[in-house]
Order: C-alpha cells, then structure tokens, then sequence
C-alpha cells in the first residue's frame, strides 16, 4: 500500500438535477474536500491487470477510506479532474480506499 499520500483532492458528486428531457442540469458539488491522497501513474503489470477491468484505467488515487464514495463520482485535484472507474475499500478493512481514475478533459 502506498502511503505517499501529500496531494490534496476533493471527492465530488454529480449533478442531481434533470431537466424536461431528463437530462441533467445543474453542477458537481462537493462530496468530501482536502483528503490527502497518493496519485500515481498505473504501470506495468498493474495496467495490465487493471485494463482486464477497464480499458480507460489510467491512475490510481489512494487515501484514507470513507463511506459513500460512488463510481459515478469524480475527483478533483488543482486543475485536474478524474472520473471515478472503480472504488475499492482494500480488503474490506475500512482503512485504505483506492480509485482507479481517468482523467476528465476540461
């Protein structure tokens, strides 16, 4: 596990508005705000297996587990944002959360 966790990222919740046609309106809003986290590249045999599950998996972001994080969130950090592919709790422990993240063009 790595515990190199000096980023700060903010957890956001999509819009839960919807307009006439059902589309949704409105804008993310903060879910969780200044979790130190760890950001780091996924490589080599750890892409591999993380392409098996989704084939846009391109960082992971670990950070002190909390509940209600969903897969339909997305993170925050400066400037970048990445959309939430798979939140795992680490061996069901209540310690550890990792996502595996795509960064979101702006």
């Amino acid at each position: 596990m790595m515990r190199d966790r000096r980023h700060k990222v903010n957890f956001i919740s999509p819009p839960t508005d919807v307009d006439s046609y059902g589309a949704p309106t409105g804008s993310w809003t903060a879910f969780a705000s200044n979790i130190w986290a760890s950001i780091s590249p996924i490589l080599g045999n750890e892409y591999m297996a993380a392409q098996a599950v989704q084939s846009d998996v391109k960082v992971k972001i670990e950070c002190d587990w909390f509940s209600g994080v969903l897969d339909t969130m997305r993170i925050t950090h400066g400037t970048d944002t990445y959309q939430i592919l798979d939140a795992i709790n680490i061996n069901n422990y209540n310690r550890d959360l990792l996502c595996y993240c795509k960064k979101v063009a702006q």
